[in-house]
């Protein structure tokens, strides 16, 4: 009878110890791989990047400059992202705050709602980005309406985490 009471005590340590042990080597390898570290602090940072218009403005495609600094904040994605352009080649650069607020929206995905912080002008739209396994490489498009050019615009978007 005592050898059953033993077995079993012994049984249910064991268990409890794998339990455990299998939680941690579990949260170790988190901590230690981007790929399968949460999405929220891979996000977190600065990034730099291209915005690319889909559709040619008097038969050439714009392409702007962007940084992107993501903070999470309780599940929330808040960005502050500046956008750098030249009307022409010698003209000086000019810049276009945004403001980004979104969320992670499945696995991989983040989709954000922005708008121009300049009030001269009205800016807003949908990104939707897709982060690379590793965790230093989003892709994603959006869809906008741009009170300079009256229209609703389209483009890709490109960037890469900054290291720090």
């Amino acid at each position: 009878m005592e050898s059953r009471i033993t077995a079993a005590v012994i049984t249910g340590i064991s268990t409890i110890v794998a339990t455990l042990l299998g939680g941690a080597t579990t949260w170790f390898w988190t901590k230690k791989n981007k790929g399968t570290r949460n999405l929220a602090s891979v996000i977190n940072g600065e990034w730099k990047g291209l915005v690319i218009e889909d559709i040619p403005v008097n038969g050439k495609t714009k392409k702007y400059d962007v940084s992107w600094h993501f903070v999470i904040k309780r599940r929330k994605i808040i960005c502050d992202s500046v956008l750098e352009y030249r009307e022409n080649k010698r003209e000086e650069i000019h810049q276009k705050k945004y403001l980004l607020h979104g969320r992670i929206t499945h696995d991989k995905f983040i989709m954000l709602d922005y708008y121009m912080t300049d009030n001269n002008q009205v800016n807003f739209g949908t990104e939707v980005i897709e982060i690379n396994p590793v965790g230093d490489v989003f892709k994603g498009k959006y869809v906008g309406f741009s009170s300079k050019q009256e229209k609703i615009l389209t483009g890709k978007i490109y960037a890469k985490r900054i290291k720090s």
